[in-house]
Order: structure tokens, then sequence, then C-alpha cells
């Protein structure tokens, strides 16, 4: 089974990406004490929509190798094709 990006992992890299980019614009237009911080939360937002795309991928996996097994669990039984079983 294969598993592929979902469409909520990619909603929250853009929304987390268009906050790291509007942070780090003001950051670039702001000076002093007040860059540094803002800086400081690029940063910060980066890495937290990191964690969180990985663990809902890491979810999704988890979940797809779950119904995987499931449906191998309870499939009908199929026919070996053996010769030597029909004699």
């Amino acid at each position: 089974m294969k598993v592929g990006v979902d469409s909520r992992s990619v909603i929250i890299g853009a929304a987390g990406m268009l906050l790291t980019i509007a942070l780090g614009a003001l950051a670039g237009s702001t000076a002093g004490i007040v860059a540094g911080i803002l800086t400081a939360l690029v940063g910060l937002v980066a890495s937290v929509v990191v964690a969180v795309v990985m663990e809902r991928q890491a979810r999704q996996a988890a979940h797809a190798k779950r119904k995987q097994e499931l449906l191998e669990m309870f499939a009908h039984p199929r026919p070996s094709g053996d010769k030597e079983d029909e004699e």
C-alpha cells in the first residue's frame, strides 16, 4: 500500500511557510531587539511546523500499515494452485 502526503499536512506546511515568511519580513523591516526576537520566533515556527507534519505522516503511515494488516488477516482464503492438492 502506497502512503502519500495528505492534504492536511500540505495545508499545515503551507501555513507554516507563510507565517515564517511573514515573520521574517517583519524582522527584516524592524531594527533592534524586536528584530532579534522575531528572528527567533521564525526559527521556532519552522521547527514546530516540521514536527507537526512529521508526526502526521508517521500517524498516517501507521494507520495505513494497520489497515493493510487487517485486510490481510480477514481476507478470503485463496487456493494455493498446487496440482498435488487436487489429486
